[in-house]
């Protein structure tokens, strides 16, 4: 094998039944499908999309891949309030903002096992809204 390597002829010509032949195609056989796993792990363990509060903007939605991707979708603060759970506080001149209702936001699956935002609020309710909601609510802003 070595020396057809050396001279450039492919193994295949030089003796077509050749054990190491059956071997080296064994190995790179099973390395192919070692990287393909870890390929495919590492894919579906990256985002597909970037979840964020922005105080003055609300509630941002960037997708990476997929139909939408590289759009951006903001659900601003008004309608964020008005998703059910949501519970407005008012700042020191009274005005309702979810900056000061939200305590926390990740992304979570539903129950049908769709994307989905899960916001946290200060009084302990969580409401879960599936991305494609977002996307039907939000406004779509250029990036």
């Amino acid at each position: 094998m070595s020396h057809a390597c050396d001279v450039g002829t492919p193994l295949v010509l030089v003796d077509s039944d050749i054990e190491s032949k059956r071997v080296f195609f064994l190995a790179a056989s099973h390395m192919a499908k070692v990287l393909a796993s870890r390929h495919l792990a590492i894919s579906k363990a990256a985002n597909s999309s970037q979840l964020r509060y922005e105080p003055m903007r609300g509630l941002v939605l960037r997708f990476l891949s997929g139909p939408h991707e590289g759009g951006e979708f903001v659900l601003g603060n008004e309608k964020l309030l008005e998703l059910r759970g949501a519970e407005p506080d008012g700042d020191a001149l009274g005005v309702k903002t979810a900056r000061l209702a939200l305590h926390g936001i990740e992304e979570c699956k539903t129950e049908s096992n769709k994307a989905a935002a899960l916001l946290r609020w200060r009084d302990g309710r969580e409401t879960i809204v599936p991305f494609d909601t977002v996307v039907r609510l939000a406004t779509r802003a250029e990036v």
